[in-house]
């Protein structure tokens, strides 16, 4: 009797999984497949997506590390920020946006978000043609080995 009732309740078990699978919904977290114009009409009025689908990512061509900012050095204070960075067609970035931290918060931030706007990249492309996308830049501060 007690394997009559196992059997059964893997089988349940084995069709809701399957169908669960078998589902023709796309998984939630994926990026979204904009058409070109799409993107070109998202972007003229001044909105743009974090997350869309591209052929091709941004590439970095040169880019400058933060200045370590004296008062943290003194008090020997280390940290990591992680920027979101809205990068041009261009390839040049047009606007950051602290993500998080860890460490020491306020006084990484700034330098980070100065240095992630002088760098360059070769921008995402879709269809060819290259296209704004969001990029996440992390920056790390630790200081060199102690004596």
């Amino acid at each position: 009797m007690g394997t009559k009732y196992f059997c059964r309740n893997l089988f349940i078990t084995l069709i809701i999984f399957i169908s669960g699978c078998t589902s023709s919904k796309p998984p939630a977290n994926l990026p979204t497949r904009y058409s070109l114009a799409e993107l070109q009409t998202l972007t003229e009025n001044g909105t743009y997506p974090m997350e869309i689908e591209v052929d091709s990512m941004p590439a970095v061509i040169s880019q400058k590390n933060p200045g370590y900012p004296d008062d943290a050095r003194r008090a020997g204070k280390e940290g990591r920020v992680w920027l979101k960075v809205f990068i041009g067609k261009d390839g040049v970035p047009k606007e950051a946006k602290l993500l998080k931290t860890e460490g020491e918060k306020v006084i990484f931030v700034q330098p980070s978000i100065d240095a992630a706007l002088e760098w360059r990249f070769r921008p995402a492309l879709f269809d060819n043609e290259p296209v704004a996308y969001w990029i996440t830049l992390p920056f790390s501060f630790k200081l060199g080995t102690k004596k």
